[in-house]
């Protein structure tokens, strides 16, 4: 939440968060972000946001209900 502040501040025109479920696009997994109440800050900024990392078409609501953008 740091960050994103931090980069809002900076002029940032978005936030990007992830990886929301677990993935394994990377060698490397980052700490799962989730869709938890303590994420909603991020959620409820001025600025857009997306999400990414172990969307499916089967948990997807779940994202879009958390109020984060999609990509179709």
């Amino acid at each position: 939440m740091e960050e994103a502040r931090k980069c809002l501040l900076e002029g940032a025109d978005y936030i990007g968060f992830g990886p929301v479920y677990p993935t394994t696009s990377k060698k490397t997994p980052a700490q799962r972000a989730g869709l938890a109440p303590e994420t909603k800050s991020w959620r409820r900024s001025l600025c857009p946001s997306f999400a990414i990392g172990g969307i499916t078409k089967d948990n997807m609501p779940l994202v879009i209900q958390a109020g984060v953008y999609v990509l179709p």
